[in-house]
């Protein structure tokens, strides 16, 4: 089975409450598109489908 994974580095050093719900947020709107738009070029199953 193939997968992809879509990951984002983040400074945990410096990194706060804030900085983490706004990056988690970032990263669910970008793979809650992309997934939809890979599904129409390359065909497969989503997850939740």
């Amino acid at each position: 089975m193939n997968h992809l994974l879509f990951e984002h580095n983040l400074f945990a050093n410096f990194l706060d409450l804030d900085e983490l719900k706004h990056a988690l947020f970032g990263v669910f709107l970008t793979a809650d598109k992309l997934d939809n738009e890979l599904q129409d070029l390359f065909g497969g199953d989503l997850v939740n489908a």
